[in-house]
């Protein structure tokens, strides 16, 4: 809005400020609504229509609730509702009526704004403002959501929904979808959830509604923390924020929310605690007494976990103290005491057995899974469709058993394996386990890698090279090593119950085993899994031999090849890689 638009305005007549205001909210220019506000409140004292002055008070009171003068625009709301009421206008008095509700709702006072939702429904039922009933009853249905009655909460979503797919509203539909999944969610109706976050991504597919991209995302993420996936919730969210962003500059608190506790669950602690504190702040700021409270009771356990327990108390004492009423602020004093006691007692009692079974974990488990027992009591079997599995085996070594000293038979395999497990360390590879003289590993799972093919095939070699100058104690020959390497989609999970290890099964570790049998001696054998994503190495760091067609036991006749080194990686120092 320029300058002389700005000055001249408020010597426009009252009517035409009004059609220059109710445009500019129409459109969305909220900036411009605000900065007419005080020609709007000029314009009221100016004009004798009740009607043109009913509809000034609403429009004020709209960019009130744009700067979060909820108080204020309640004000208003009420002026403009006596007016409609003094000229018989339907329309007007039933959504002033839900416009109070929604304030109210803001404020925290779901009751009250329930109650105005009901009578502001009821005054237009039965006239032509559909749109003004659906709108009721989609706050309605938030309101009744917030104070636990959660089935009248998914009628009011359902009639929503029915109203805009018929009207093919698709951005009010994709809201109208996402509340009443959060509904279904709290009822327990899983099922029902799936349904529509696909009915979502559909709506954002076909109408290119990036509101139900978004939500569909946020519903699939919820789903994925229940089932304590956290690492699928966390990409999903990652990709709900970058909608968000396209769609509005509003921060995206709610998404934060989960994307927190996933850090969280992860052990990315700090990152976890930096989103929380977030959270507080701007949730705060804008009133947003539901997420604050959410965020912050999750924050103050994490800081309980972590040892600080006057800043968790602190936080429990400010998020139970900022109840709505007199009742709630004593419940709340007596609340966070407990709360704050109650996890300072139970971190005590367990700290020292926890800290033991992490010890002990994380010694035989990888970090992520370890971490996942710790907190949670258990790790979830996963799908990776894309990930590297190596297997090795000492070429003779059972004639060699019966041949050596067992002791000298134990320091060589020792120092066999611990070499490996360096080399391992160095890729970022996943040592799975070691079977007689055979060692497997993978990389990409637990935690997923995109470059797993090269930093499986840098350690194959660097495993190769080593044992060239390696000999058992007592032997006459250097090690020779048979490596097979494929890749693939796998599952992992966590086996056993008094021991547990992690382990990955499928037939991309039964093609990786079999390739290690057929590979000749002191060679890697790969497929062409392997080959294709290598075959353009910049680096020249790889070559590969001729390809042979090989019989493999339970995949019939296949193309494969030998891993070598390239002149750029003859000599050099090898690469290091760090997660």
């Amino acid at each position: 809005m320029d300058g002389t638009r700005g000055t001249s305005m408020s010597l426009q007549p009252a009517e035409e400020l009004l059609t220059l205001a109710t445009d500019a909210y129409a459109q969305g220019r909220y900036e411009e609504l605000t900065a007419m506000t005080d020609d709007l409140v000029g314009a009221v004292v100016r004009t004798a229509d009740p009607l043109v002055k009913a509809n000034l008070h609403r429009i004020i009171a709209i960019s009130k609730v744009q700067t979060r003068d909820y108080v204020g625009a309640l004000e208003r709301h009420h002026l403009a509702l006596r007016l409609f009421e003094s000229v018989g206008d339907v329309r007007g008095i039933g959504g002033s009526y839900i416009n109070i509700g929604v304030c109210h709702s803001r404020l925290g006072a779901e009751s009250k704004a329930i109650d105005y939702f009901v009578r502001g429904i009821d005054v237009l039922d039965g006239s032509e403002h559909t749109t003004f009933i659906v709108n009721g009853k989609m706050n309605l249905g938030v309101s009744y959501s917030k104070t636990d009655r959660l089935v009248e909460a998914a009628e009011q979503f359902e009639f929503a929904v029915s109203w805009f797919e018929d009207h093919k509203m698709w951005g009010p539909l994709s809201n109208a979808l996402s509340n009443l999944a959060s509904v279904y969610d709290l009822l327990g109706r899983q099922d029902e959830v799936l349904a529509i976050a696909k009915r979502l991504q559909a709506l954002a597919d076909e109408h290119d509604v990036k509101l139900a991209a978004y939500q569909s995302r946020m519903l699939a993420a919820t789903e994925y923390q229940h089932r304590r996936e956290w690492d699928v919730a966390l990409r999903l969210i990652d990709e709900a924020r970058e909608i968000q962003r396209t769609i509005s500059s509003d921060p995206s608190i709610h998404t934060d929310i989960i994307r927190a506790r996933a850090l969280r669950y992860l052990g990315r602690i700090e990152e976890a605690q930096d989103v929380y504190e977030n959270i507080c702040v701007i949730a705060s700021q804008l009133h947003e007494h539901d997420t604050l409270a959410s965020a912050q009771k999750d924050y103050a356990e994490l800081l309980a976990e972590r040892g600080m327990f006057d800043k968790a108390y602190a936080l429990l004492k400010d998020h139970l103290s900022n109840g709505t009423s007199d009742d709630l602020r004593k419940a709340a004093l007596e609340m966070h005491r407990f709360e704050a006691q109650e996890i300072e007692r139970r971190f005590r009692e367990r700290l020292h057995t926890a800290q033991e079974q992490e010890r002990v974990l994380h010694n035989t488990l990888p970090s992520s899974v370890a971490h996942a027992l710790v907190t949670d009591g258990h790790y979830a079997p996963e799908r990776y469709n894309d990930v590297s599995v190596l297997f090795a085996d000492i070429v003779g070594f059972t004639p060699m058993s019966s041949q050596l000293d067992p002791a000298d038979l134990i320091d060589g395999l020792t120092n066999v394996f611990e070499t490996f497990d360096d080399i391992a360390a160095r890729y970022g590879l996943e040592k799975i386990k070691t079977v007689g003289d055979a060692w497997m590993a993978v990389c990409g799972a637990p935690v997923y890698v995109d470059d797993h093919v090269i930093r499986i095939a840098e350690a194959a070699l660097d495993m190769q090279r080593a044992v060239r100058t390696m000999v058992f104690p007592g032997a006459d020959s250097v090690v020779k090593l048979r490596i097979g390497i494929h890749s693939g989609p796998v599952v992992a999970g966590v086996i056993g119950k008094s021991r547990l290890a992690f382990d990955v099964w499928g037939d991309t570790v039964n093609l990786a085993a079999r390739l290690e049998q057929t590979a000749q001696h002191g060679s890697i054998h790969v497929s062409e899994a392997i080959t294709s994503r290598l075959g353009n190495d910049s680096g020249q760091r790889f070559r590969f031999s001729e390809g042979r067609v090989v019989d493999i036991k339970g995949f019939g006749s296949i193309t494969t090849y030998e891993l070598r080194e390239g002149e750029g990686r003859q000599g050099a120092r090898r690469i290091r890689i760090k997660d």
